[in-house]
C-alpha cells in the first residue's frame, strides 16, 4: 500500500489530506487534523505547504517529522522550493496552497495536462501543462463574498458559522449551484486569459513588440523561442540581458550572467534572424562596483562596460 498526505496551513484553516495508493482517502481540518495525527504513524510521503501562519505546536510536529522521515517530506516554505518547472512569471506571488495542488497532481502523472480547481476561501484553476506550471485564475469563494456582505453592513457582524445557519435555514443557501457558478467563474477566467493570449500570437495586428525580462535565459528557453517565430521584435531586458551581450562578445564587468548558456543565446538569436524577428537589447547601462545599497549608478554605454564594474539596470 502506497501512502501519500498533503498538510496544507492556509490563512484560515489547516487540512490534512490522505491519499492510499492514488485515491482520495479523506480530510481533516484544524484541532481534528491535529487530534488525528497524534496517533497517526504509518508510512507515508509527505507534501506540506505552508501559505499561512504555523503555531509552536504544528511547527515542532512539523520539524519532528522531517527528522524521522527526511526523505519522504517536501516542505513548501516558499515558491523558491518549486518540485517542477515553472513557466509562470511571477511565481513569488502565489499562495503554496495552488503550489501544493499542482505538485500533488505532477506526482500522479507528470507529463499529463491538468486543470487543477481548488474550492475553498478563494476559487482557484491553474494549468499544469507537462509537467510545467503554466499559472492560473483566482476569484473570491463564498467565504470571502460573504465576509464582504456582512463587513459592508454594520448591523450584520460576520458569524463564524455561517454554514452551519445556511444549511439550518438561516441567511443564504450555501447549494451546488452557487460552488458551481464560483468554479465556473474560475474556469472562466483561465479560459479568458487563454482566449486574449492566442488572440495576441494567433493572428496578432502587427508590428508585434514582445518584452521579456528576469534574470535566466535557462528558465525561459521554450518562451524565447516560441516569440521569435511570432513576433516582429523582441525586447530583452533584465539581468538576461547580460548573457545575451556577452554573447554578442561585449564585456559586461562583473555583472549577472549565466556562462553555460552563451552558446545557447547565440543559437536564440541566429533563430530569430532566420524568423525575421529582430532581437533589441539595452544599449547603456546602470554601472556600479557592487550590487548593494547607497550605490550611485553611472550611466554608460553597453558597449563599454569597465571590468570592475556590474551592471544594475
Amino acid at each position: 500500500m502506497s501512502q501519500a498526505c498533503i498538510l496544507d496551513f492556509g490563512n484560515t484553516r489547516v487540512k490534512w489530506a490522505r491519499f492510499v495508493d492514488g485515491e482520495f482517502a479523506g480530510v481533516h481540518q484544524d484541532e481534528e487534523a491535529w487530534e488525528s495525527l497524534q496517533d497517526w504513524s504509518e508510512d507515508a510521503r509527505w507534501l506540506i505547504a505552508a501559505s499561512g501562519p504555523m503555531d509552536d505546536r504544528w511547527t515542532a510536529w512539523v520539524e519532528t517529522l522531517k527528522a524521522r522521515r527526511p526523505d519522504s517530506v517536501v516542505h513548501l516554505e516558499s515558491a523558491e522550493g518549486l518540485p517542477f518547472p515553472s513557466a509562470y512569471h511571477s511565481i513569488h506571488t502565489l499562495g503554496l496552497d495552488r503550489i501544493a495542488n499542482a505538485a500533488g497532481a505532477a506526482a500522479e502523472d507528470a507529463q499529463a495536462d491538468w486543470l487543477i480547481i481548488d474550492a475553498g476561501t478563494c476559487i482557484t484553476a491553474d494549468l499544469l501543462q507537462g509537467g510545467k506550471f503554466c499559472g492560473g485564475s483566482i476569484a473570491p469563494g463564498i467565504d470571502l463574498r460573504l465576509r464582504a456582505m456582512f463587513a459592508g453592513t454594520a448591523s450584520l457582524p460576520y458569524p463564524e458559522d455561517w454554514r452551519e445557519q445556511a444549511a439550518g435555514g438561516i441567511g443564504l443557501d450555501v447549494g451546488d449551484d452557487t460552488v458551481s457558478s464560483l468554479i465556473a467563474g474560475a474556469v472562466g477566467g483561465v479560459q479568458a486569459e487563454l482566449t486574449a493570449l492566442e488572440a495576441a500570437l494567433g493572428a496578432p495586428k502587427r508590428p508585434l513588440v514582445a518584452v521579456v525580462g528576469g534574470a535566466k535565459i535557462s528558465t525561459k528557453l521554450d518562451l524565447l523561442g516560441n516569440l521569435s517565430a511570432k513576433v516582429d521584435a523582441l525586447v530583452i531586458g533584465g539581468g538576461m540581458a547580460n548573457t545575451f551581450l556577452a554573447a554578442q562578445g561585449k564585456a559586461i564587468g562583473t555583472s549577472l550572467c549565466e556562462d553555460a548558456m552563451l552558446d545557447t543565446a547565440r543559437a536564440i538569436m541566429a533563430e530569430a534572424e532566420k524568423q525575421g524577428c529582430r532581437i533589441i537589447l539595452p544599449r547603456d547601462a546602470a554601472i556600479a562596483p557592487e550590487f548593494a545599497a547607497g550605490q550611485t549608478p553611472d550611466i554608460v554605454s553597453a558597449d563599454h562596460v569597465p571590468d570592475e564594474q556590474m551592471i544594475l539596470d
